[in-house]
């Protein structure tokens, strides 16, 4: 009969030793190439929508008189929290893909 104190890689419950280390450093592996990911895009997708709304609030105002670029770009600093929650679901979707894509890419997955 084999039991797991003979073997020194198994411990005595018949789990390895190292299992917990092992999953929850490759944890924190996945959870930081997930977030850079994620932060990456959500920062890509929030400069693109941030430019698109400059150009449309500009076409909006381009007949008043006293709006210049300073005004145009409080106006959208204000509209930017909205901006970014429409957006963060995509980029969440977005960098989940891109996290995964590069992890099937690299064979780390």
């Amino acid at each position: 009969m084999h039991t797991s104190l003979n073997n020194p890689i198994m411990s005595s419950s018949g789990s390895p030793r190292l299992s917990r280390r092992i999953s929850f450093s490759l944890g924190i592996y996945l959870a930081k190439r997930f977030f850079s990911s994620v932060f990456t895009t959500s920062i890509a997708l929030t400069t693109l929508m941030a430019l698109l709304d400059f150009v449309e609030l500009s076409r909006r105002l381009s007949g008043v008189k006293d709006v210049d670029s300073e005004a145009l770009l409080q106006l959208l600093f204000l509209n930017l929290p909205d901006l970014i929650m429409q957006m963060m679901p995509f980029a969440v979707l977005i960098g989940t893909l891109v996290c995964f894509t590069r992890l099937t890419r690299d064979h780390e997955l």
